[in-house]
């Protein structure tokens, strides 16, 4: 709320003016009273605990919750501003002014984009001159810096409390603490992510209390993301993950409201069996509310499962042994849209709701604090996911980060602590090269047994081949020089290069011990289209490693040069 004074006082004197004076109050001592009042209420803060990040704004609500963000479009932000859809303009360090005064609550971070293309979250403190805090985490407060509970939304709040007492090896200022049981704790703000870059996910977490109190040996927990799309909507396996084996089809025939049999120009494949989550079909193209339209096959909200009818939990959409030649008999009559024949559908199935990393899946926490760290990259193309090698469910704009807590444990006095929540862009993370506990044992050195090995300038080069990634004509060779540990990858993409691709398969000329710590790829030339977001390592063994194709396949005809590093 926001008060003119000047406007307020000019009508106060004019109306004083205006009326006769009273026996005891005169003219000037009402006017005297009323600008004090106005001065007094001009000086009260009735703007609400709000959120600024650059380009967007939220407000909290009475229940002491943060809205949701409402984004200033145009150059301006004026209601009716004609100017582009997203055009947020440019904050420079110069748009904020230098503090004169203590800051006693850190505001919300900014998602900015370097030159270099990476997202990184830039406190406020840094760009006006103040002390600065670790950066380059896009979860607001998960380092703790904020010190209290903002941006944790937990299942149960009253159950999560922030602990300042806890302290962590990592650092920051405490640990979030939970008391319960089965529980879940995700951040309220989505991140936005680039999904041809590669990301960490991290945090340092304990179960029981740090004198052993609290503490149960049963107590499990997960850790993972959930994804969204552009509308902030959720994204699960039936929104694009296939039947393996299922034929990506039409309708042969026109399915209508009250239909009880689908026809399929072919049923290869589609499930008949018992299993109920992967009794379902979508159908193509979607069109989300920003009107993105998407790949056929591809991310796709039209699902039969949006009717309760046909959800898992009621048998599925159709019966097991429900299909015979091309014709499927619904196990309730359509209760969708028509939909004409050649509409495009494939046959879909349920599963996990969150995507979990292996680093913690149904697995122990110790009463001692454990750093978990995962990797996701790549978008997965709608098969099975694998928790070892996370990628982003199609269709993904947000993220956030979610955690599964005390899942088996009997006691409901079972604390969980956890802190230092963290999602940034990442290469090769040199923090694998320390020893598990990440401890200094005396000057630059590091303890336990695992150290940095140089890289060998000279010694034999690998050996290279092509694979189908490389295109039809690709070709791969090492350039002369290259050794084992580091060296130039020469790809020669040919014609028609497919993504998600195995390009090359570099073989050592003598295998290591164990599989290499990391293999860390850049690119040399600057050739026209070079982008390294359309390579990645897939796979390192003692002998091997490859090189894949992301969604977005190398330019045909190009020839691309990558320097690599392995560190073994």
């Amino acid at each position: 709320m926001g008060f003119n004074t000047v406007v307020i006082k000019a009508m106060i004197d004019a109306g004083i003016i205006s009326a006769p004076p009273a026996k005891i109050n005169t003219a000037e001592s009402m006017r005297n009273f009323l600008k004090a009042f106005v001065d007094q209420l001009a000086a009260q803060d009735y703007t609400p605990e709000h959120d600024w990040n650059g380009t967007k704004l939220r407000f909290t609500r009475a229940d002491g919750t943060p809205g949701n963000y409402v984004e200033l479009r145009g150059l301006q932000g004026l209601k009716g501003d004609t100017g582009a859809k997203g055009d947020t303009g440019t904050l420079t360090s110069s748009a904020l002014p230098a503090r004169t005064t203590p800051i006693n609550r850190a505001l919300d971070k900014l998602v900015v984009q370097r030159g270099d293309g990476v997202l990184e979250k830039v406190n406020l403190y840094q760009m006006a001159g103040g002390q600065p805090l670790v950066t380059g985490n896009l979860v607001a407060n998960g380092n703790s810096e904020f010190g209290d509970l903002s941006n944790m939304t937990p299942s149960d709040p009253t159950k999560l409390i922030f602990d300042p007492t806890q302290s962590v090896p990592a650092g920051g200022k405490g640990a979030f603490k939970y008391t319960g049981l089965a529980a879940f704790v995700r951040t309220t703000d989505l991140i936005p992510v680039n999904l041809l870059r590669r990301h960490r996910i991290s945090m340092v977490a304990r179960t029981g209390d740090a004198n052993g109190a609290n503490y149960d040996a049963n107590a499990r927990g997960y850790f993972g993301i959930i994804c969204y799309d552009a509308d902030g909507l959720e994204i699960t396996p039936p929104h694009f993950a296939k039947v393996s084996g299922a034929a990506q089809t039409t309708l042969a025939v026109a399915l209508n409201p009250g239909d009880t049999t689908l026809t399929l120009t072919s049923a290869a494949g589609w499930h008949t069996g018992a299993t109920a989550a992967n009794r379902g079909f979508a159908w193509y193209p979607y069109t989300n509310a920003l009107g993105q339209l998407f790949p056929d096959y591809g991310y796709s909200r039209n699902l039969s499962s949006n009717y309760p009818v046909y959800w898992q939990s009621n048998g599925g959409t159709w019966l097991s042994g429900g299909i015979a030649g091309n014709v499927i008999t619904l196990r309730s009559p359509w209760a969708g849209p028509a939909l004409a024949a050649g509409t495009k559908v494939a046959n879909v199935m349920e599963g996990g709701t969150y995507l979990y990393s292996s680093a913690l899946i149904n697995a122990l926490v110790p009463n001692a604090w454990t750093l978990y760290d995962a990797y996701i990259q790549g978008v997965n193309p709608g098969n099975t996911e694998d928790p070892a090698n996370m990628m982003f469910r199609p269709g993904t704009a947000f993220i956030r980060p979610i955690i599964l807590i005390n899942y088996n444990a009997p006691a409901a006095s079972t604390t969980f602590y956890f802190t230092m929540l963290d999602i940034r862009e990442s290469s090769f993370d040199p923090s694998t090269l320390l020893a598990a506990n990440n401890a200094f044992t005396g000057l630059n050195t590091f303890s336990a047994d695992q150290t940095i090995k140089r890289i060998i300038a000279s010694g034999t080069s690998p050996s290279a081949a092509a694979g189908t990634g490389a295109g039809s004509g690709g070709t791969v060779s090492i350039l002369a020089g290259s050794t084992d540990m580091a060296g130039t990858i020469t790809v020669n993409i040919g014609t028609s290069p497919p993504t998600n691709q195995l390009i090359a398969t570099i073989t050592f000329s003598s295998a290591f011990a164990a599989a290499p710590k990391g293999i860390v790829i850049s690119a040399r030339n600057n050739q026209t289209g070079m982008a390294i977001g359309r390579f990645y390592i897939n796979a390192k063994t003692a002998s091997t490693f490859t090189l894949f194709s992301t969604d977005v396949a190398p330019a045909a005809s190009t020839t691309y040069l990558l320097d690599y590093i392995v560190i073994a």
